[in-house]
């Protein structure tokens, strides 16, 4: 009775073993993000910071997630913000096919699903005027 009692406790401890095997490998596969995909590009990264640079952006990558942000030098107040905001929303009607086009080509380029772009622009103290997040088509 000891011997089976024995072997059936060698062969729990082996499925135990087998199942923390299996399950640490499972949380070794995550999938890739647009972040980790620049992050191991230099050359992408090195263009992005370019990019941003000339343009006066602050340019972001969490996850799958790419944000563009620009900054006001000066703090408008309440009155002008919501102006510049209503003026923002309008402009920014005609650009959704090319922030949409970006997520697009940023898929196929990288062959990950699910980027989404978000422009932003914020007043010279922070906050935000107006922001649009564009996905693939």
């Amino acid at each position: 009775m000891k011997k089976k009692s024995v072997v059936l406790m060698v062969l729990a401890m082996m499925m135990i073993v087998a199942m923390s095997f299996a399950m640490a490998s499972c949380g070794d596969k995550e999938e890739p993000t647009l972040e980790t995909y620049i992050a191991s590009d230099e050359e992408a990264k090195a263009e992005i910071e370019d990019m941003a640079e000339a343009n006066g952006l602050d340019i972001s990558i969490v996850g799958n997630e790419l944000t563009y942000t620009y900054k006001y030098d000066q703090t408008f107040d309440e009155d002008t913000a919501a102006m510049i905001s209503e003026q923002l929303e309008s402009a920014m009607s005609s650009m959704d096919s090319t922030f949409s086009g970006i997520a697009d080509d940023l898929e196929e380029q990288t062959e990950i699903s699910g980027i989404t772009v978000v422009v932003v622009y914020q007043n010279g103290d922070g906050s935000e005027l107006y922001s649009q997040t564009y996905t693939a088509e």
